[in-house]
Order: C-alpha cells, then structure tokens, then sequence
C-alpha cells in the first residue's frame, strides 16, 4: 500500500488503509462522485504485484459486476467501478462497524462472552443475503463465507462481503479444475476434494464460522493440517454439544446439521436454515435482538474499557458458563466432603470422652459407612443421616437416655442434616452496553457476570448505568441447580 495518504484516485481521494490481499487491497477513501459526494466508501483496487495483469483486472471487474447484480440489504453495496488511468476498481459502501473475527478479538481482550443470541441474530441476517445470492439469476455461490466476510456495523447492519472467489470461478472454467480458494478452515468437504460447491457449501462454512463463534474454537479442534486432515477424511465433525454441553438441544441440532460432512444431509436451502436459527430465537431468547442491540454491542468493544471492567482483562472468565452436569458434578463432590468432615467429627468427639467405637475394618460395622464404599448422593436432597446402629449409643442402666439428658449436657455437634440444605442456582448476567448489576441490595460488579450463586426463587436483578436516566429493574427466577442468562438491551433507556 502506497505510504503518502492521502492521495487522489479518479473521483476518489484514499485517505486510509483498511486491508491488504494476495491480490487486491482496500482503502477507506473520500468520494467526489456526483452520486455520492463527499461520502466516506471503500474503494478496492490490486495492489502493486497484480496491477498490470490483466486477468486480475478482469477478475476484479467480474466481482464488480456481480455485486451490481446482487443488490440486497445484507450484502454489501456496490457504489462504482471502472478504471483509472487503465488501472481497475471498484467502489463499495463503508459498513462503521466491525467483522466478527475482530468483535470474537476483542470479546477475548475484555472477557466478555459473546451471547449466542447476538451471534444468531447475526446469522438470521447473513442468511438472508446468502438466500437472495443463491437465488439469483444464475445462482451465485460465495464460496468464502467466514467471520472476516461477515460486518456487523455500530448501527446494527449485518453485510456479507467479499465475493472475490465467486466471481473468480465464474468468470473462468469450471470450478473442479481449480484448487479451492476460499479460507481452509470455513471450506466444504467438497470444496477440498476439488468439487463443484453448490449453496449447500455456503451453508456449512456460515456452519463452521457459528459453531466457532459458539463454542470459542474450531469443530476441528485444530488449525493448517488437522483440519486439512479431518476434511479429506471424510469423518465429521464433533457435535457442538460434545464441545459446549451447555446449548440447547434444538441449537446443537441446527449447528450438527449445517455442518455435516454429506451435502444431502444439510440444511437444503437458506430459508430452511434460517427458519431453524429464528425458531431457537423466538424459544430462548424472546425473538432476534434489534439493530440498536446489535450496534450497541459493536459500539461497547469499540469504546475504551470502563474503569470497573479492567480487572476483567486479567481475570477473564471462562468462554462460557458451567454445563448443568458439571455443577451437579460439583455438588456430589461437595456432599461428599461435607458427609466425610461431619463423620471424622463425631469420631473425634466420641474418642475424646473415651466412648467406644466399632473400628472401621470391624465386621460390624455397616457398610453404609465404609469409607471405601461410593454411595451416590441425589444432589436434590439433603445428605442422608447415618444409621441408627453405625454408633453404639454410650448409655449404660445408670445414665438416662440421651434423649433425657439434661440440657447442659455434652451433646454432639450440630451437622448439616440437622437442618435442610438451602437449594441454589446459578445466574449469568450481561448487558449491552455495559452496566452494574445489583440483585436486591447487594452489588455483583460489572457485566459480563458469569456463575453468580443464587438460592432458588425470584430475585430482584437492578441494572445501572451512567448514560441511563433511571435503573433497569428485572425479575428473574433461579431454578435449583440450574443456570438461568439474563442479557439486556439498556439502548432504550439511554437520551
């Protein structure tokens, strides 16, 4: 890229460097054109290797001239193209905003999570572009779908970009002449072999790119080869479940489905697809989020991190909550303990004032109390007392029962199964933008706040922040041993 900017380009004046190809690089520049004047845009042209080939300037013009076909809201728009002093272009319009490669960047820098409901918002939209390229006249396949070709701009546009390969193929012989050219790790198995791909192929690439959105890493697991391997394999895929057990069923059979190795078992169509992610919305999360939400989440990674969420870059919390088994998990582990401490206590009490007690490799003693015994504890119910008989009372004709003790007697003391244990839950709380959280009087933090541990019932969740005129109040109900997400939208209660 040229290093005097700016510098005047035909009706243009580039003014900054945006992004640089194998081909191809792209300036945000100002434009004079009486159609758009004084408009900021993006203008691509070759760069400095590739500028006097003239089969990339056909390349480029083919992409422009695609583009000019494919007017919809949820690609990107064409604005211009031709030629400078021999030297091709084309002109699109400028998406304010972010790829969602960078926007998973910087949820990564800041800790936040990425809520699945704006990831699958985002991929209603992409659907919807993809479904107006693949019914066009002829049919046109993007073969290149990835986060870096999906803008999510900070008023809430979603544009999928960069039909360069497409254009490429079309505009030359049959695509199984020719080694695939989009990005390895978004590509069909198809694609790989050499195939010819078909929209089914851009459905599993925008597959891909959402199961990596969702569950923080590649289906694969790996990157280069292991990928290149697990495609020519002709194996599958994990399940999304298997990677991230905390999603529902119905959206782990949406991202399985996309991304299935056989075309025949994909989704057929865009619409289909789309009909699927709209359906999870509409159960889990109230419907798709608003453009303001959208953009407004652009808009939280781009402003500067707010003073109380800067720890959080040091103590970021994990990509995602706990799965309902892994807490089930954790409270077995913690009855145990619980059962095991209560246990040594009362040996320690009883050996104290010399009282007998049946020795654990004693054949009296009940199983039930062998330590090496493994009995499961039903994480619902509070632990089981000991048996009547696994601790001979220490009573003899003279003393009155324990029952009868006086009170001021020595008396063993008192356990967790004295008493019910109190039933929580787990809550996971995020707001766009940011906000404090407060549940009754107690303050939390900063959002994102992932594994808040709650009693069971409903609770009072307060949200504030200093652009919004007054708190955000919501009622949320905990459910036991189960984690409850909250996001909200604080857009509207901003001047």
């Amino acid at each position: 890229m040229p290093t005097a900017l700016p510098m005047p380009f035909g009706d243009y004046t580039l003014e900054k460097p945006l992004a640089s190809g194998g081909m191809a690089e792209l300036y945000i520049a100002r434009s004079a054109h009486p159609r758009t004047p004084g408009e900021r845009v993006v203008l691509k042209r070759l760069n400095a290797s590739t500028r006097t080939d003239p089969r990339q300037a056909q390349m480029l013009l083919a992409e422009a001239r695609l583009l000019d076909r494919l007017r919809h809201d949820n690609i990107v728009s064409l604005l211009d193209f031709g030629e400078v002093d021999g030297e091709a272009f084309l002109v699109m319009s400028l998406v304010s905003g972010m790829d969602l490669a960078q926007v998973t960047s910087r949820c990564a820098v800041r800790g936040v999570v990425l809520p699945p409901e704006w990831v699958l918002t985002v991929a209603a939209a992409v659907l919807l572009g993809l479904r107006s390229a693949h019914e066009a006249s002829p049919p046109v396949v993007h073969q290149d779908v990835s986060p870096e070709n999906i803008l999510v701009g900070t008023n809430g546009e979603v544009r999928l970009c960069d039909f360069g390969v497409s254009a490429a193929l079309e505009s030359e012989s049959p695509a199984d002449e020719h080694p695939p050219q989009g990005k390895l790790p978004y590509l069909s198995p198809e694609q790989v072999r050499g195939q010819a791909a078909d929209p089914r192929s851009d459905l599993f690439s925008l597959g891909v790119s959402l199961f990596e959105l969702l569950a923080g890493q590649h289906p694969s697991g790996g990157q280069g080869n292991a990928i290149l391997d697990t495609l020519s394999s002709g194996t599958r895929y994990p399940s999304l479940g298997d990677v991230a057990p905390w999603y529902s069923p119905a959206l782990v059979r949406c991202i399985d489905r996309a991304v299935a190795f056989d075309p025949a078992a994909r989704y057929a169509t865009a619409t289909e697809f789309r009909e699927d992610v709209l359906a999870i919305l509409n159960d889990a999360f109230d419907g798709p989020l608003s453009e303001a939400a959208l953009g407004s989440f652009v808009v939280s990674l781009s402003d500067p991190v707010p003073p109380a969420r800067k720890s959080l870059l040091h103590r970021a919390p994990s990509r995602v909550p706990p799965s309902p088994k892994v807490m089930a998990a954790r409270y077995r582990r913690i009855a145990w303990f619980s059962m095991g401490v209560t246990f040594l206590a009362i040996l320690g009490f009883l050996w104290l004032f010399h009282t007998p007690v049946a020795s654990p490799s004693s054949p009296e003693m009940p199983a039930e109390l062998r330590l090496s015994q493994r009995v499961p504890v039903d994480p619902d119910a509070p632990p089981a007392p000991a048996p009547a008989d696994a601790i001979p009372p220490a009573t003899t004709p003279d003393t009155p029962p324990p029952s009868a003790a006086p009170e001021d007697a020595a008396a063993p003391p008192e356990t967790d199964t004295a008493k019910p244990r109190v039933r929580t839950g787990t809550l996971d709380v995020n707001a766009i933008p940011w906000a404090e959280v407060r549940v009754g009087n107690k303050p939390l933090g900063t959002t994102p706040l992932l594994g808040i541990s709650l009693p069971a019932g409903r609770h009072l969740v307060v949200f504030t922040h200093p652009d919004m005129r007054e708190p955000l109040r919501k009622n949320v109900v905990i459910h036991p041993q189960q984690t409850t997400r909250l996001v909200v939208d604080l857009q509207p209660s901003m001047p």
